[in-house]
C-alpha cells in the first residue's frame, strides 16, 4: 500500500446547508474549544461542525445513545441531505493560512491535506509528548460510531528545496480555491482540491520517502492505530482501515519565517524521543527503541537543515490538557 495518498473529501455544500459563510460551519480542533465556546457553535448554526467533532452529552445519555450515536446519525443525516458532498475524484488539498503579526505584518503559510497510513512510532512517524487514555478512547468511540476522521492531525517535515508543493502550488496558481473564509481570529483559510494524477503523484513521491513529526494530534494519531486494531481483531469485514487525514506544513530546514497564525506557537521546539517516566515506560506510549531523547534550539530563520527538538504548546491551550 503507497504510504501517501489522495482521498476523496467530504465538503460543505453552503447552499444545502442554508450558511452565508464557512465561518457558521468550521471550529478550531476540538481540543481547544472550552465549554462555552462549544455552545457558541451549537447556537451558531445547526449545521456546525462541533456536532460532529465535539458532540455534547445530553440528560439521560445511555450505552445506546449517547454523544457519539448522535453523531454518527447527525453525520449520515447530513450526507443525505447533501450538506456534506464528497470530492468527485481523488485529492491532495492545499490549505493556504494568511494572517497578521503582532507588529501589523501579514504572514503566509501553505500545506497540504493527504491521506497517510499509520504506522507505529518511530516508523516514518515520530512524537514528542505522552498521551492520555481517556483521551483516546473518546476519540476512538468517536471513530467507531461515525467511521471518519473530523479533523487532521498536524505534521512538520523537513522540505528545504519545496519539492512536495511545487506541482502543487503551480495548478493552484492558474484557478481560484473551492473555498474561502475567514476565522474568528481573522486567519484568512484558502483550500484547493488538487486532483490532477500528474501533480498527484509527484507530490506523494516526494512526500513518501520523508520523516514526520507530529506537532499537534498524538491522540488521533494513536486512535488511528487503535482502530486499525479493532478492526482487525472485532468481527467485521477484513478491509483495510482508514488512516489518518494528514495537514503537513512546508518547513525549509524546519524554519517558519517571520512567525506564524495564532493557533500555532511562532517558534516550535521538538523532542524527539520520550523521557522514561518514573517506575518504567508508560505502557499506552512507549518511546521506540531507535529515537533518543535530545533537545535542539529551533530559532526564527535558523540554518536550514537545523532539526527541532521540543513542541510547546499553542497559545490560548490548557496547560496539562490532553488534547489531541
Amino acid at each position: 500500500m503507497t504510504r501517501v495518498q489522495p482521498f476523496r473529501g467530504w465538503r460543505y455544500d453552503l447552499a444545502a446547508a442554508g450558511a452565508g459563510d464557512l465561518r457558521d460551519l468550521l471550529t478550531p480542533p476540538y481540543d481547544v474549544i472550552s465549554p462555552a465556546q462549544q455552545a457558541a457553535f451549537y447556537a451558531r448554526h445547526p449545521y456546525n461542525v462541533v456536532r460532529l467533532d465535539l458532540p455534547r452529552d445530553e440528560p439521560g445519555d445511555d450505552d445506546r445513545a449517547n454523544r457519539y450515536a448522535r453523531a454518527a446519525a447527525t453525520l449520515a443525516d447530513w450526507r443525505a441531505r447533501g450538506v456534506l458532498r464528497p470530492e468527485p475524484a481523488p485529492a491532495i488539498y492545499l490549505l493556504q493560512q494568511r494572517f497578521h503579526l503582532p507588529d501589523g505584518r501579514t504572514a503566509t503559510r501553505r500545506g497540504l491535506i493527504f491521506r497517510l497510513l499509520a504506522t507505529p512510532w518511530g516508523e516514518g512517524v515520530l512524537p514528542h509528548e505522552r498521551t492520555f487514555p481517556t483521551a483516546k478512547a473518546d476519540r476512538l468511540a468517536l471513530l467507531i460510531a461515525t467511521g471518519s476522521q473530523c479533523s487532521p492531525i498536524f505534521l512538520l517535515y523537513s522540505d528545504p528545496a519545496g519539492e512536495a508543493q511545487a506541482l502543487v502550488l503551480a495548478e493552484a496558481a492558474e484557478r481560484p480555491p473551492e473555498a474561502v473564509y475567514c476565522d474568528d481570529e481573522g486567519v484568512e483559510h484558502r483550500l484547493w482540491a488538487v486532483t490532477d494524477l500528474e501533480t498527484i503523484a509527484a507530490a506523494t513521491a516526494s512526500l513518501a520517502t520523508r520523516t514526520f513529526y507530529v506537532a499537534d494530534g498524538h491522540h488521533r494519531y494513536e486512535t488511528a492505530l487503535n482502530y486499525r486494531r479493532w478492526r482487525r481483531t472485532a468481527a467485521l469485514p477484513a478491509m483495510a482501515a482508514p488512516s489518518p487525514l494528514t495537514a503537513w506544513e512546508h518547513l525549509p530546514g524546519f524554519d517558519r519565517g517571520p512567525g506564524a497564525p495564532p493557533r500555532r506557537a511562532p517558534a516550535l521546539r521538538l523532542r524527539l524521543g520520550l523521557r522514561r517516566p518514573p517506575g518504567g515506560p508508560r505502557p499506552d506510549h512507549p518511546a521506540h527503541p531507535s529515537l533518543r531523547a535530545r533537545r535542539v534550539r529551533l530559532r526564527p530563520g535558523g540554518a536550514a537543515g537545523r532539526p527541532p527538538a521540543a513542541l510547546r504548546r499553542v497559545p490560548g491551550a490548557r496547560r496539562g490538557h490532553a488534547g489531541g
